[in-house]
C-alpha cells in the first residue's frame, strides 16, 4: 500500500506572547504584552487562584490587564495565557524567560518625633504621582477619630493639640481608585508636662528646676510671666533645664510659666507657679535726738542687710536691728534698708522721719506727729518770707 501526498503547506506557529510589568502603586499592579499573532487572540491573566476576564487583543497591539485592590508591599505572580483551539496555553515573560512576572506593590511606612501636645509624621516616599494621603488619630481605645492632611511633597504632617502625657494611634491611608487604604499604624505617647520646682523666693530673684521631669529630647524650653493672660518672655528659647529669675521686685508677685517649644512651632505650658518676691519694712524702735533703733523681719536664713541714712551707710548685717548714732538734732532723715543678692544690692523699703528729743520718744505715733509738724512748720515759714 503507498502514501499518496495530497498537498503541502509551511506553517510557523506564533511565538509566546511576551509578558511584562509595566508599574504598581500601593494597591494595583498593571502587566502588559503585545499580541504577535497575525490576527485577533484571547488572553487571560493568572493571579495566585484569581483569574481574570478573557481580553480579546487585535493583532500586534498591545494587552494591558491591572489587579486592583492588592494588599500593599506584597509580592505577586503573574502568568498570561492564550485561548487557543480549545485550550488555554501559557505564554513566557518577555523580560526574563519565565513563566511569570512578579511585581511587588509598594509599602510606605511612618516615623514619628513626639512632643507634649504635637506629633511629626514624616513617611517613605515610593516616588509615586498623584498619590494622595491622610492620617487619622485618635486616643488609644477610643473611637474619636481625628483626620489630618498630609503635605504630598515632604510626606510629612505635623498633628497639633494633643493632650500631654496621652498615649496615641496614628494611621497613615493612601486613596486609590476611590477607596482609603491603610498603609501603616504606629502608637505613641505624648510627654507629659515638664514641672518645675522652685527654690525660693528671694527678694529679687528665684531659682527654677525643671529637668527632673524632661523627656530627655532636647527641647526648647522659656519661661514666661503671665500677667492677666499675656505672657512676659523671661528666659528665651534654650534647651536648659534650669533657669534663675533675676531683676524681680520686692513685694511683686508673679506667675511663672514653663513652657515647651512643640513640632509645629507653637508654645505648650508645662507647669507654673505662683509666688511673690520677698520683702520687709522698717519698724522704729525708738527716736532720740542723736540716735534711731531701727528693725525689720528676716527674709530668710542668712540673709545680709544693709541700713543706710540720708546716703550713709551703717554697714552689713544678718542682724535684725541697727541703732544710728551721732546723728543732728531736729533733723530730717531718709533711712533706706538693702540687703544683697547675687552680688547686687536690692532696695526693699524706705522710711522719712526726724529726729527731736524734746517730744519724741519712741512711738511710731510721735514720729508720725513729728513729721507732720515739721512739714506744717516748712510750710508756714515759707508763707512769711
Amino acid at each position: 500500500m503507498s502514501t499518496v501526498v495530497l498537498d503541502t503547506k509551511s506553517i510557523t506557529t506564533d511565538a509566546f506572547a511576551g509578558l511584562s510589568s509595566s508599574g504598581v502603586t500601593y494597591t494595583t499592579s498593571t502587566v502588559t504584552w503585545i499580541n504577535v499573532a497575525s490576527t485577533n487572540a484571547t488572553f487571560r491573566i493568572v493571579e495566585a487562584s484569581a483569574t481574570s476576564d478573557e481580553i480579546i487583543v487585535a493583532a500586534g497591539a498591545t494587552g494591558s490587564y491591572t489587579a486592583t485592590t492588592l494588599a500593599h508591599g506584597t509580592a505577586h505572580t503573574f502568568t498570561l495565557e492564550r485561548y487557543e483551539v480549545d485550550t488555554w496555553i501559557q505564554q513566557t515573560s518577555s523580560t526574563s524567560g519565565l513563566d511569570y512576572v512578579e511585581s511587588t506593590t509598594f509599602s510606605s511606612t511612618m516615623s514619628l518625633a513626639t512632643g507634649s501636645s504635637s506629633s511629626n509624621v514624616t513617611f517613605s516616599d515610593p516616588g509615586l504621582t498623584g498619590s494622595e494621603y491622610s492620617l487619622k488619630h485618635y486616643v488609644t481605645g477610643s473611637t474619636d477619630v481625628s483626620t489630618s492632611s498630609v503635605e504630598t511633597n515632604t510626606h510629612a504632617s505635623t498633628i497639633s493639640g494633643l493632650e500631654q502625657g496621652v498615649s496615641y494611634t496614628v494611621e497613615l491611608y493612601v486613596t486609590e481608585g476611590g477607596a482609603d487604604y491603610l498603609l501603616d499604624t504606629s502608637a505613641f505617647t505624648t510627654s507629659a508636662a515638664a514641672a518645675m520646682v522652685l527654690t525660693g523666693p528671694f527678694a529679687s530673684y528665684v531659682q527654677l528646676d525643671w529637668s527632673a521631669s524632661t523627656d530627655g529630647q532636647g527641647s526648647n524650653y522659656r519661661i514666661t510671666n503671665r500677667v492677666d493672660s499675656v505672657d512676659e518672655v523671661l528666659v528665651s528659647s534654650s534647651t536648659a533645664t534650669e533657669a534663675t529669675i533675676q531683676d524681680l521686685t520686692p513685694g511683686n508677685s508673679y506667675t511663672f510659666v514653663l513652657q515647651r517649644e512643640e513640632l509645629d512651632a507653637t508654645w505648650s505650658d508645662q507647669s507654673e507657679i505662683s509666688t511673690t518676691a520677698l520683702t520687709t519694712s522698717l519698724s522704729i524702735a525708738s527716736v532720740a535726738s542723736k540716735t534711731i533703733e531701727v528693725s525689720w523681719s528676716n527674709l530668710y536664713a542668712g540673709a545680709e542687710f544693709e541700713l543706710f541714712y540720708n546716703g550713709t551707710a551703717n554697714g552689713k548685717t544678718t542682724d535684725l536691728t541697727s541703732i544710728l548714732r551721732d546723728l543732728s538734732p531736729s533733723t530730717a532723715y531718709e533711712l533706706e534698708l538693702v540687703i544683697y543678692e547675687l552680688g547686687e544690692v536690692v532696695g526693699l523699703t524706705t522710711l522719712g522721719l526726724t529726729t527731736n528729743d524734746s517730744f519724741l520718744q519712741g512711738s511710731n505715733v510721735a514720729i508720725i506727729v513729728g513729721i507732720i509738724i515739721a512739714i506744717v512748720a516748712a510750710i508756714i515759714g515759707m508763707k512769711m518770707m
